[in-house]
């Protein structure tokens, strides 16, 4: 595939901007409200101002940049984001990269010297892996009003730190490269549109170099935390003790079985913290979350009705004590048949190989269905690999997923 001006760029800004979250081997590690997530709003700041765009925070850290010209005659805004957030020891590409074709789409509109009725807009949400704070998709629910400032006062890292007060540093750090109020017409949108890595393998297997989803996969997250009595290990006989660690094991069984049963959902308990977490006593409690996914929402419902009952099971039968805590629930959502269709002939149209597929992770787009239509235009995860420092992508293709967009944009605009 023939190099474009448009690929090496994006080359040079997906290296740029993940220099400072660089882990030595290790991926990248760029957790909301860190430095790294302040350096890369610096550098997206100074491409957007490039392009004449305002930059802006909202209430919970999203950036926005807003473009508009003067033929820009309504009100609604052409959206493209993802997040720039990652897990632990993760890739360059997952979320950054959807963001990095986001600003190449519009370098390639300013190139092509097309002027846009509508404003164009682009966000970069924080917390939509949730590390933080154990609740995914943070940003763009609260962009859309589903998550308000008083729930936010109240959350925490699991280090202690007020998510309020790490807003207000962070906000202070970036006022240098921001321009001031949110306007509030930035929630006004004709459309949003996410461009994002598949994350697994049906694209690179299929030799298809694009994805138009046509829906995505529902999500929630739980915390669960069994509390018990701590005793000696060696002492303590197995009949007298009120072991938190036996509800875990309790739960995790029969999920496992009745994941395996039903085939149309998939559940992982990704994190455990046993306390005191010492060798030779039993523990006091033991907190460890849950993630399930489905396309269909009355299995994911009852599954989480499941959850809560197999928790109380356990608490009868073990003397247990135990709290549950949803992180996020978000139902599957179908993505807009119109934005699916203009994106497909516009692939189509520049001879790219294109399939619809449907998303087996959570994105903003998911939230963003509840103020305006959505769409959502994968490219190929070498070896179906995410969320690890192996994550790897075909600049060519994150270029010609810019290319389609702005293609998509141009067309929509014309029937303005």
């Amino acid at each position: 595939m023939k190099k474009t001006v448009s690929s090496d760029r994006i080359k040079r800004d997906i290296e740029d901007i993940n220099l400072s979250a660089m882990r030595n081997g290790d991926g990248i590690t760029r957790l909301s409200y860190s430095t790294e997530h302040a350096m890369a709003i610096r550098y997206l700041a100074y491409e957007c101002h490039q392009l004449g765009m305002s930059c802006h925070l909202d209430g919970i850290g999203n950036f926005i940049a807003r473009l508009e010209n003067d033929e820009t005659a309504c009100d609604s805004a052409y959206c493209l984001g993802s997040h720039i957030d990652s897990v632990i020891n993760g890739g360059k590409f997952d979320g950054t990269g959807g963001i990095i074709v986001g600003i190449e789409t519009l370098r390639i509109l300013t190139e092509r010297g097309v002027k846009t009725k509508h404003p164009l807009q682009l966000i970069a949400f924080t917390e939509e892996e949730g590390v933080r704070f154990n609740s995914a998709l943070a940003g763009s629910r609260f962009f859309t009003g589903e998550l308000d400032t008083e729930i936010l006062k109240t959350w925490r890292t699991p280090e202690g730190d007020l998510l309020e007060a790490l807003l207000t540093d962070f906000g202070k750090n970036l006022e240098d490269v921001l321009d001031g109020t949110l306007p509030k017409s930035s929630w006004n949108m004709d459309f949003f549109v996410e461009p994002h890595v598949e994350q697994g393998p049906v694209l690179a297997e299929s030799r298809d170099i694009l994805g138009i989803v046509t829906s995505i996969t529902g999500t929630s997250m739980t915390e669960i935390t069994f509390s018990g009595e701590a005793n000696h290990a060696g002492t303590t006989p197995m009949g007298s003790r009120k072991d938190p660690v036996r509800g875990l094991i309790y739960v995790a069984n029969l999920l496992e079985r009745r994941v395996q049963k039903s085939g149309n959902i998939t559940a992982t308990i990704g994190k455990i913290q046993l306390e005191p977490n010492v060798s030779n006593v039993i523990p006091l409690k033991a907190n460890f979350t849950v993630d399930l996914r489905s396309a269909e929402s009355d299995v994911l419902c009852t599954l989480l009705q499941e959850l809560e009952d197999w928790c109380n099971q356990a608490a009868q039968t073990w003397s247990l004590q135990y709290k549950i805590r949803t992180g996020h629930k978000v139902m599957p959502t179908e993505m807009d048949p119109q934005v699916q269709a203009c994106l497909m002939e516009c692939a189509r149209k520049r001879g790219v190989p294109s399939r619809f597929m449907t998303s087996g992770a959570g994105h903003d787009a998911l939230s963003m269905s509840a103020i305006c239509p959505v769409g959502m235009i994968f490219v190929p995860s070498l070896g179906g690999k995410s969320h690890c420092p192996e994550e790897s992508t075909n600049f060519d293709h994150l270029a010609l997923a810019a290319e389609v967009i702005a293609d998509f944009i141009t067309a929509k605009d014309s029937k303005t």
